[in-house]
């Protein structure tokens, strides 16, 4: 599921349609805490978050987000993009970065391939939890097999972020 977060709401329901018809479900927020409260009450995979927003700062958005889901990619929108902008996105894990008026198709192939290396991790990370639950709690080796003793729990996405991905 894609979440657009955006205090425009004509651009919020626009995007959401625009995502719909390429086959995406898509919910909409359109302020930060709005799009925090879903995002602990609902699964999403990516995020589109606009920068500045009222009330909650897209950025504070991105930072809070990262500690409830830190899973959850976000390509972050904006008008007001510069440099500085940009670079604490980055520092923040944002997944892209794209300027306000962005081309459709472009942001259309941004979430194909957040989404996309999304279920990629999210198979890696289920394989590594089957591997991890044959051992015993303390990472030995179980009779069923072999375990590494890494904690799944401690996984961290570590993806680099593409500013202006396209």
């Amino acid at each position: 599921m894609v979440l657009v977060v955006d205090d425009n709401q004509d651009l919020c329901q626009l995007l959401s349609e625009i995502l719909e018809e390429a086959g995406y479900n898509v919910g909409i927020a359109c302020d930060g805490r709005a799009a925090l409260d879903k995002i602990k009450k609902e699964r999403h995979d990516v995020m589109i978050l606009d920068y500045k927003l009222s009330g909650i700062s897209g950025l504070t958005v991105l930072k809070k987000t990262r500690q409830i889901r830190p899973s959850l990619r976000t390509i972050m929108i904006s008008a007001y993009g510069n440099e500085s902008v940009r670079k604490r996105a980055q520092k923040l894990e944002a997944y892209a970065f794209l300027d306000k008026p962005f081309n459709i198709d472009r942001l259309k192939k941004t979430v194909k391939k957040a989404l996309t290396r999304q279920r990629r991790r999210c198979v890696n990370e289920t394989n590594l939890h089957k591997l991890h639950s044959r051992c015993s709690p303390n990472g030995h080796l179980s009779s069923s097999g072999f375990c590494s003793g890494t904690d799944s729990g401690s996984l961290k996405d570590r993806h680099p972020v593409h500013i202006g991905a396209g």
